[in-house]
C-alpha cells in the first residue's frame, strides 16, 4: 500500500513566532513564519511548530528563562518522539533569544538534523560587540548547516565573525505583493495636502523624536502636512507630550497599533513613508510602504541600503531632524519625483522581494 500524501511530506521543526498579538502589533519574525506556513510550500512540508512569540512588554529574565526551558524541552520531545524529522528551521532575535535558539540549534545537531538558523534583528550588530556573545555566536554558526542573512550587509557582518563560509545564505525579507496590487499610484498629487506615514515601535530608536522635530522645522512651509504615527511603545507618552509642547497636534496624529485594513488605508491616503531609525535589520514596514507605491525616507542602517536606492526613496544619516525635514520638503516641492519614486518602489518590491521568491528559495533548501 502506498504512503498517504501527508506521510510523504518532509517533516520540519520550525521555531518562531505564530501568535498574533491582540493589540495588532506584528514583527518581522511573525510575518516570516506565518507567511511561510501559509504558503504553498506547505504542500510539501509538514511543519512541527514551537512558538516563541515574545510578550510585550518584555518579561523579566526569570520568566523568559522558564519559558525558554519549556521550549527546549518541547524541542527534545519532538526530536525523540517524531519519526523522520529532517530539518530544524529556527528563527531568532538577538541577545537572550539567540542564546536560547543557539542552544536549540546545537541540540538539534546532536540528533543529526539539518539546522537552518535565521537571525532577524537590527540589534544583532550591537550584541556581537560583546565578547562572550560573539564567541557563542561563532560556536553556534560553526555547527549549524545554514545561516540565513537578511541581506548582504548582515552576511558581511557575520562573515567578520566566522570568516567566509558557503553556509551563509542571503534571503531578504519578503512581502505578499498581491495585497497592494489595487493601489492607485497616480492619485496622490493633491494641492495643499501632504500626508506622511510612520509605522513601527514608538521608541526613540526608531527616530521618532527626530521626525517630530522635523515637522516643527517645516510646518510653516507645508502648513497642510499631516503625519500619521501608527504603533505603540515605551516612548509614546513622551512623544505625545513633545508634540503638545511644540504645538504640533494639528500636524501629528498618533493612531496606536493599526490592523491590516487601517494600515492599508493609511498607505492609500499618504504621500511618503518615513522610518528614520537608529538601527534596523531589514524592515518589513519599509517593504509594505514601497509595495503601496510610496517613496521612502529612511536611514542608512542595517540592510536598508539594499532595499532603497536613489530611484525609490531618500537615504539619510540617522539622528538628524534637519535631514528628515529636507527630504520631506523635496518630495513636497517635486510631486512628479515623488510619484515616480513610488512607482519604482512598487516595481522593485514585486521584482525582488515577493513572497513567491522567498518560498522558492526555502523550497530548494528544505528538500
Amino acid at each position: 500500500m502506498s504512503e498517504s500524501k501527508d506521510n510523504q511530506k518532509i517533516k520540519v521543526i520550525i521555531v518562531g513566532a505564530f501568535v498574533k498579538r491582540s493589540n495588532g502589533s506584528t514583527g518581522g519574525v511573525l510575518f516570516a513564519c506565518t507567511s511561510l506556513i501559509e504558503s504553498n510550500i506547505s504542500e510539501k512540508i509538514e511543519w512541527i511548530k514551537i512558538d516563541s512569540t515574545a510578550k510585550i512588554p518584555i518579561e523579566n529574565i526569570w520568566m523568559r528563562g522558564i519559558k525558554a526551558i519549556f521550549r527546549i524541552c518541547k524541542l527534545l520531545y519532538y526530536l525523540i518522539t517524531v519519526r523522520d524529522v529532517k530539518y530544524a528551521l529556527i528563527f531568532t532575535s538577538e541577545g537572550f533569544s539567540f542564546y536560547e535558539k543557539g542552544l536549540m540549534s546545537l541540540i538539534a545537531k546532536l540528533f543529526r538534523k539539518k539546522v537552518i538558523l535565521a537571525p532577524r534583528s537590527g540589534l544583532m550588530g550591537n550584541s556581537l560587540e560583546n565578547l562572550w556573545f560573539r564567541r557563542f555566536f561563532k560556536f553556534v554558526v560553526d555547527n549549524v548547516d545554514n545561516l540565513v542573512c537578511q541581506g548582504s550587509y548582515w552576511k558581511n557582518l557575520f562573515c567578520d565573525v566566522n570568516a567566509s563560509d558557503p553556509k551563509f545564505l542571503v534571503i531578504p525579507n519578503w512581502i505578499d505583493c498581491a495585497k497592494y496590487s489595487q493601489f492607485n499610484l497616480n492619485k496622490r498629487i493633491e494641492e495643499n495636502k501632504f500626508n506622511v506615514v510612520f509605522l513601527g515601535w514608538t521608541i526613540k530608536e526608531k527616530g521618532l523624536f527626530e521626525l517630530i522635530d522635523s515637522i516643527d522645522i517645516i510646518k510653516d512651509s507645508i502648513p497642510h502636512i499631516l503625519v500619521f504615527i501608527g504603533g505603540d511603545g515605551a516612548d509614546r507618552t513622551k512623544a505625545e507630550k513633545a508634540v503638545n509642547e511644540k504645538k504640533l497636534s494639528k500636524y501629528i496624529q498618533f493612531s496606536g497599533w493599526v490592523g491590516d485594513q487601517e494600515k492599508e488605508l493609511l498607505f492609500q491616503i499618504s504621500d511618503v513613508f518615513a522610518l528614520p531609525s537608529y538601527y534596523e535589520g531589514f524592515p518589513n514596514a519599509v517593504l509594505e510602504g514601497m509595495a503601496s507605491g510610496l517613496p521612502c525616507i529612511v536611514t542608512k542602517v542595517g540592510a536598508v541600503e539594499e532595499l532603497i536606492d536613489k530611484d525609490t526613496g531618500i537615504l539619510i544619516e540617522p539622528r538628524n531632524a534637519e535631514l528628515i525635514a529636507d527630504a520631506l520638503m523635496y518630495y513636497f516641492q517635486y510631486p512628479e519625483v515623488r510619484i515616480a519614486h513610488g512607482i519604482n518602489a512598487k516595481n522593485r518590491i514585486e521584482k525582488l522581494f515577493s513572497i513567491e521568491s522567498a518560498v522558492d528559495t526555502f523550497t530548494r533548501i528544505l528538500q
